[in-house]
């Protein structure tokens, strides 16, 4: 990998760290505004909402830099780079869908099942939205750099 390419996934990182926070902080403000604590669990509670959150921090983080990257390829701006990994679509949409249904299953369903033991006092509405935060911008990291990886194989 070339001091270019170190460069180029730094950027995009953070930029999506940007963008996925600020959609999970948007995402929940929609959903659990107006209460003043939120319970991990029920009808009520927010665990089930890690996985439209999931799945969609992870199709923004593969899609959206994906389909950037496939231009700057074309146009030359940034060179390919050699990725040994898995064999996935080469069309990008199909693939930012597939990411995004693996990860929601493994990291959604992972959050959903360990909140009650993680989360057993309702959040203040501002902790929810630390929390849904932190996630967003945890887990679009590897997604981002995984994706972007695949996208430079061209």
């Amino acid at each position: 990998m070339t001091p270019a390419h170190r460069r180029y996934l730094v950027a995009e990182g953070l930029i999506s760290v940007l963008f996925n926070s600020a959609l999970s902080l948007l995402a929940a403000w929609i959903v659990f505004r107006g209460r003043a604590v939120v319970p991990a669990m029920g009808a009520e509670g927010f665990a089930l909402d890690f996985l439209p959150q999931t799945f969609m921090i992870t199709l923004m983080s593969t899609l959206i830099p994906g389909l950037l990257t496939r231009r700057r390829l074309r146009s030359g701006a940034i060179a390919p780079l050699a990725f040994a990994g898995p064999s996935l679509p080469r069309n990008i949409p199909l693939r930012a869908l597939l990411i995004a249904f693996v990860t929601t299953v493994l990291v959604g369903g992972a959050a959903l099942l360990l909140s009650p033991a993680v989360f057993s006092a309702p959040l203040t509405l501002n902790g929810l939205f630390a929390m849904k935060v932190l996630f967003g911008a945890v887990l679009c990291v590897p997604v981002t750099l995984f994706g972007l990886r695949v996208s430079l194989a061209g």
